[in-house]
């Protein structure tokens, strides 16, 4: 999700998880869905390079799952953090440096030639003059969306699962993290707090009585 995110908040929480090495723990029982997936860095790594960095670490086609790639991220992560060197975003007019107190410093870029569209001309056909006609701009709201789910077993051979869904919309990206972790916490207070009623938990002998006598006598081929 983060790589739909393009902002100096989004490469600042991209690159503390560069050094998170930790991989998704494995499964615990076979009904768990998840796979296993590479380490928290080289997710990280892949996201920064394709978040949309006018001069990123490393070019896309070179990622190829190997420590390097995290390596050379890191020694990226590591100038831009202390302010050595400044970078930009495809789509952006704008150039972020990172101060040693972790906020950072705009500054406009002057005519970037890699995403500015110039406005069409348009000719007057009754006079021949060359007008520039003006474009009305479009601000897309920026969609959050988080999930919540969990699963706990039961006696007798059962289980419960409950998620939640929530989709909210963003008018900045000035303030993804914390509104990823208060979304986060909303969520998991709630399904922690309805996942204690568990309903029906069948005994474990449920499904195991004989059956019930019909008027007095027993079902045919049952022994009494």
């Amino acid at each position: 999700m983060l790589r739909y995110l393009p902002s100096p908040e989004t490469i600042k929480v991209l690159g503390g998880l560069l050094y998170d090495d930790r991989d998704p723990p494995p499964r615990s029982t076979p009904t768990q869905d998840w796979t296993n997936l590479p380490a928290n860095s080289f997710l990280a790594a892949e996201t920064l390079i394709r978040v949309g960095l006018r001069k990123p670490p490393v070019s896309e086609k070179h990622i190829d799952g190997n420590k390097i790639l995290v390596d050379q991220c890191r020694a990226w992560w590591e100038k831009v953090k202390s302010g050595k060197i400044a970078f930009s975003l495809v789509g952006q007019n704008v150039e972020y440096r990172f101060k040693p107190d972790g906020t950072w410093e705009s500054s406009l870029i002057d005519n970037p030639t890699d995403d500015v569209v110039k406005p069409p001309k348009v000719v007057n056909p009754t006079k021949g003059k060359v007008q520039q006609q003006n474009q009305p701009q479009n601000i897309m709201a920026i969609k959050l969306i988080a999930n919540y789910s969990k699963r706990l077993g039961l006696p007798g051979y059962s289980s419960h699962q409950f998620s939640v869904s929530v989709e909210t919309e963003l008018v900045t990206t000035d303030d993804v993290a914390a509104q990823s972790e208060h979304l986060y916490q909303l969520l998991q207070s709630n399904v922690d707090e309805q996942i204690l009623h568990t309903g029906f938990v069948p005994p474990a002998t449920y499904g195991m009585d004989p059956p019930a006598e019909a008027n007095g006598h027993t079902q045919p081929g049952v022994p009494p």
